[in-house]
């Protein structure tokens, strides 16, 4: 094919490469555009995982902390139990005391034991007297045992005072529990807060993906022809040097072979003459 012909065809091509720019560049820009509006969402989809797994993590141990509070909590509850029933009894035992102690005075009673006692040890008593009276002597020692209990009254205030102490780390133990319990739910709450905001970042992430990939379709065949177009006119570049080149030296040795019959003619060389003569060179 001749230069001509090569540099119609490069023409031609030129001039369609500039009429499918404009709408390529549009093409790819808008594709683009919602490539990145994509990928912004599943960045936030992403990070919300991210967050998700952290605060479940967290809430995981706090709810192991709850677990141990809780049977803190119930232990302490079991001793208050435990201690406000010794409390009772105690109670009831120094009020039965008291009662009894306001009938009969411990130290008669201690005297007459020690009477009856040496009574025995000392006299001839006969057998039926002296049953009665060893029998009294045991009436009088649990009256005495019983009386006794209000001179330990000082274990009921101790009593009282461990009672008081358990009570409080039951409350602390219990409030414990209801700040960690606390803490859980509003990790739980955050958690389900992040999930809904994925479900509505789902959706926009397939709308987006939908145009992406419609978008991403009507320029594929754009850039198809673009770079058919493109390798179509390097070759003709190609081609269109080299054809130069070929009519150059074609030229040049026509206008050799015009200036070597000059000069066997003896004819004067003209400036296009000697600038030819030296290319020759």
């Amino acid at each position: 094919m001749s230069g001509d012909g090569i540099q119609g065809q490069y023409d031609q091509l030129r001039k369609r490469f500039a009429e499918l720019k404009p709408a390529y560049q549009k093409a790819a820009r808008e594709k683009e555009q919602a490539y990145r509006h994509l990928r912004s969402i599943t960045d936030k989809i992403k990070s919300r995982n991210k967050k998700i797994q952290d605060f479940k993590a967290e809430r995981d141990e706090l709810t192991g902390v709850v677990k141990e509070a809780k049977a803190l909590r119930n232990k302490l509850n079991s001793e208050v139990k435990s201690a406000s029933q010794k409390h009772k009894e105690l109670r009831e035992q120094t009020d039965g005391a008291q009662r009894h102690k306001a009938r009969k005075d411990p130290v008669k009673i201690q005297k007459e034991i020690e009477r009856i006692e040496t009574q025995l040890e000392t006299e001839i008593i006969p057998f039926a007297k002296e049953k009665q009276l060893r029998k009294h002597v045991a009436e009088l020692r649990d009256s005495l045992a019983k009386i006794s209990v209000v001179t330990e009254s000082g274990n009921i205030r101790d009593v009282r005072k461990e009672l008081k102490k358990v009570k409080d780390e039951a409350e602390t133990a219990h409030a414990k529990v209801q700040e960690l319990a606390q803490a859980s739910q509003e990790k739980h709450e955050r958690i389900t807060k992040l999930f809904n905001e994925i479900k509505g970042f789902r959706e926009e992430e397939k709308v987006w993906a939908q145009q992406y990939k419609d978008l991403k379709a009507l320029w594929l065949p754009m850039k198809d022809e673009m770079d058919q177009v493109t390798a179509q006119m390097r070759e003709l570049e190609d081609k269109l040097g080299m054809a130069r080149e070929q009519s150059y030296k074609e030229v040049l040795a026509e206008k050799s072979k015009e200036v070597k019959d000059k000069i066997k003619k003896g004819k004067k060389l003209s400036t296009e003459d000697l600038l030819a003569f030296q290319a020759m060179k």
